[in-house]
């Protein structure tokens, strides 16, 4: 499976999402990683992602930022 762009949850059960991001970029997947958090990041954490924003994002700003990442 190859997704054009992942919305990643920082906080995963058994894997952080900032783990899973690292992963993915250690094997090589180049394409857009937006995370999503209620936690703050620090600037290192942020360098995994292509884009970060903090919980309650609102769901048009989700979008918009798919959107114009996938295009």
């Amino acid at each position: 499976y190859d997704p054009d762009v992942i919305l990643m949850d920082c906080n995963l059960p058994g894997m952080s999402g900032l783990d899973a991001a690292a992963e993915l970029r250690r094997k090589g997947y180049r394409k857009p990683i937006v995370a999503l958090t209620a936690s703050k990041l620090t600037d290192e954490d942020k360098q995994r992602f292509t884009r970060c924003f903090r919980k309650p994002a609102p769901m048009q700003t989700l979008l918009a930022e798919i959107k114009s990442l996938t295009h």
